[in-house]
């Protein structure tokens, strides 16, 4: 899943056409870029016929220092589940393309009669992969895998109950001092959903842990926090909780 958040990250003409660098470690068909450029989102669907999945993959931002200085701290409501509050700003990125990805999806969904739903995301773009996964399983009644790579936090405690409760198989992969995994703040009212998995130094080992373990990524103290651990790369490279999984 990694290497297709890699290629979220390509132009749009690369994407579609399937040449981009991170393209040729998955065989797809039937790519269709979605994007907006006043929200600064973009993603692309796609159909793997090895994994007989279609594919929801979301860009992360483009520039994550300054993305990091403004990524701001609102809730507005949220309507599928009572008492819950997401990010503004994520739900106003994903409400940008949310048609475009749902005619996508059902348009491969029926051509490729019975094939699995995976939804994925580096970043930003993880955070926009958790508020798809919770929409199209509105629409489609179930999407089968989320894989999230530095996601931040998406709502309010309700929400992660919610969430967790409802899509169990969303996994959180976090690499040990990723600074974008500890934003939006807890203590601003925003919850991480889903258990973390969360990797040591290297990259070789793992821990399952709760969403706000305080023996996972919330042990590592606020000075030490890192933007180099936000890199996608290192999420490529690592021994990934799908390969054992």
């Amino acid at each position: 899943m990694g290497y297709l958040s890699g290629a979220a990250y390509e132009t749009s003409t690369s994407i579609e056409a399937w040449s981009c660098s991170y393209c040729h470690h998955y065989n797809v068909t039937d790519v269709k870029v979605f994007s907006n450029a006043i929200g600064g989102i973009q993603g692309f669907t796609a159909f793997s016929h090895s994994l007989n999945a279609v594919l929801v993959v979301f860009r992360g931002s483009s520039n994550i220092q300054n993305w990091i200085l403004n990524i701001g701290t609102t809730r507005s409501s949220y309507s599928l589940c009572s008492g819950c509050s997401v990010h503004t700003g994520f739900s106003g990125g994903y409400n940008l393309v949310a048609s475009a990805v749902k005619t996508a999806v059902q348009n491969l969904k029926a051509k490729y009669r019975g094939s699995k739903l995976f939804v994925t995301g580096h970043s930003l773009g993880g955070a926009l992969a958790i508020l798809c996964t919770a929409d199209l399983k509105s629409v489609f009644g179930t999407v089968d895998l989320t894989y999230t790579f530095g996601q931040p936090r998406v709502g309010n405690q309700a929400f992660a109950d919610w969430y967790e409760a409802t899509h169990p198989t969303t996994f959180r992969l976090v690499d040990y001092a990723d600074i974008v995994t500890h934003l939006p703040p807890s203590n601003l009212g925003f919850v991480h959903n889903n258990n973390q998995i969360w990797y040591q130094r290297g990259m070789q080992s793992y821990q399952i842990c709760s969403p706000e373990s305080p023996s996972c990524a919330n042990s590592i103290g606020t000075t030490n926090y890192s933007t180099d651990d936000h890199n996608l790369d290192n999420y490529i490279k690592l021994k990934t909780f799908t390969e054992s999984n």
